[in-house]
């Protein structure tokens, strides 16, 4: 008999063993996993979570507060302090089942954000793995988040209409309600670079441009399973996760219901939201993204892959070319080539070796040898003209409420 695939990865990958002990309702279909770490609003999320319509769909959420080793007093303080608001919330809850994972003493190498997610996603895969329902969904959110009223719904239905999708990213929206202007203004432009580096890319041609923002993605637990699961990455744990996925044609957005992430400040993470607003506030310039030109270098190269695909030489731009050399280029398009049947096989090839993390590294490549970022409403306004033949003029403000648009339309 061929193995579990869900069974064999708990019992190979799995932090810890079953944590919950609770029984598993037979119609389980969605299990909404929630790190906590040093969060004082984490009941602001549940009551958010709490008022989403659920009619016919069973929920649980799983909230996993976490601490490593090394962790300040007054964080252990406010950890205690979560785990008793979670205790009293969930005594006076009556729309879905939550539970209250307490992790500590993690080794300070592995304690992270993405070490907490697994923790709970693998729980969660643990419990969806014993029930009947026929679409058993895990999905990712932060302590510091709050969703669409419809949030649980439009993710159930979207699985629902989409049986082969495996995962799917969510549309998210930083609401902009600080009573700091600084603040709503670096959120602003932390926001619009990351429209712009995604529509920059699906400009470029590239297949695989997706938002991967941790507290908007959800995933089908058997593909969970199969893709080994989430990483332990302390920064970059969504980027790298979603990205097991998103190189399938069934890849989805769901663009129905909406997060909204926290503009929070923080430096306890290399990159990410967090990292973005404490940069931004610290030094009051503001943001600088990618050049055009490297996008325009991209573009130029997917342009080209039919010539690629037959044994053409093609020009690249100065920076592309000396990246494709230190990547042995010729030597991968050759073997791409070999082992493919059409043109349609060796595009899908194609792009799965120039994929997102090839992407970037070249990105960062260009920019630090050849073009250098420049500000996000200059780059935004150049990617509004030649995308979308708008406006070069346009605010970030405005550049932000299309670009939240057109993510929504892809």
């Amino acid at each position: 008999m061929k193995p579990n695939p869900i069974n064999t990865y708990l019992t190979k990958q799995a932090n810890y063993p079953a944590m919950i002990t609770a029984a598993v309702d037979e119609d389980l279909s969605l299990i909404v996993v929630i790190p906590c770490f040093n969060e004082p609003a984490i009941t602001d999320t549940l009551d958010s979570l709490s008022v989403c319509t659920i009619e016919g769909i069973k929920v649980e959420v799983i909230v996993v507060v976490n601490q490593g080793e090394e962790v300040t007093p007054d964080i252990h303080a406010q950890n205690q302090r979560s785990l008793s608001e979670l205790k009293a919330w969930s005594a006076s809850n009556q729309v879905f089942e939550l539970y209250s994972l307490h992790i500590d003493n993690i080794p300070a190498k592995k304690a992270g954000v993405g070490y907490a997610r697994k923790t709970g996603m693998d729980e969660a895969l643990r419990r969806l793995a014993k029930s009947q329902s026929s679409h058993r969904i895990i999905v990712c959110l932060d302590a510091d988040s709050t969703v669409s009223t419809n949030y649980l719904e439009a993710i159930y239905t979207y699985f629902s209409h989409y049986p082969k999708c495996p995962a799917a990213a969510i549309h998210y929206e930083h609401p902009f309600n600080n009573t700091n202007h600084k603040v709503n203004q670096a959120i602003l432009e932390y926001e619009l670079h990351l429209r712009y580096y995604v529509l920059a890319q699906r400009w470029a041609g590239l297949r695989y441009a997706h938002q991967t923002v941790g507290s908007s993605m959800a995933v089908r637990a058997e593909a969970y399973a199969a893709q080994g699961g989430m990483n332990t990455r302390k920064a970059g744990e969504d980027f790298y996760f979603i990205h097991k996925f998103t190189h399938y044609a069934e890849f989805g957005n769901i663009s129905t219901a909406s997060v909204y992430p926290s503009a929070r400040i923080s430096d306890r993470v290399p990159f990410g939201t967090g990292r973005a607003m404490h940069n931004l506030l610290s030094t009051e310039e503001s943001l600088m993204s990618y050049a055009p030109q490297s996008f325009g270098a991209i573009a130029k190269l997917v342009n080209q892959l039919p010539n690629l695909y037959v044994g053409k030489a093609i020009k690249s731009s100065e920076p592309m070319s000396f990246f494709l050399g230190n990547q042995n280029y010729k030597h991968k398009i050759e073997e791409l080539r070999n082992n493919t049947s059409d043109y349609i096989a060796f595009e899908k090839r194609f792009f799965r070796w120039f994929d997102a993390f090839l992407c970037m590294k070249f990105l960062h490549f260009s920019r630090d040898q050849f073009h250098p970022n420049i500000p996000i409403l200059e780059a935004a306004q150049w990617l509004n003209q030649i995308y979308f033949k708008g406006d070069n003029t346009l605010g970030e403000l405005e550049l932000l409420t299309k670009f939240r648009s057109e993510s929504k339309a892809y």
